[in-house]
């Protein structure tokens, strides 16, 4: 097969929606080969996973907290728009 008839999938492993999308290439006549870039299948991998990216992110204190308490937190939203179309562009 050429390689303009090749297909490097790159997916994430959410409910296996690469599988259908790998058939339907190969349905159409293309040669596809899947990587599943968070497919942890060892226990080594899911374990690595956890440490490096999960639980640092679930124990690091938020910005906030490091705040000092003298700083008063400001809203940052604006309402305009829907009722005031003149507000829309500043």
């Amino acid at each position: 097969m050429s390689a303009a008839n090749r297909v490097l999938l790159v997916s994430p492993a959410f409910h296996g929606y690469w599988k259908s999308i790998q058939r339907a290439f190969q349905t159409l006549g293309y040669d596809v080969r899947s990587h599943v870039y968070d497919d942890y299948t060892t226990i080594g991998s899911k374990i690595h996973n956890k440490l490096v990216y999960e639980l640092p992110d679930r124990v690091r204190p938020a910005p906030e907290r490091h705040a000092s308490p003298s700083m008063s937190p400001r809203p940052h939203a604006r309402h305009c728009g829907d009722t005031d179309p003149t507000s829309f562009w500043p």
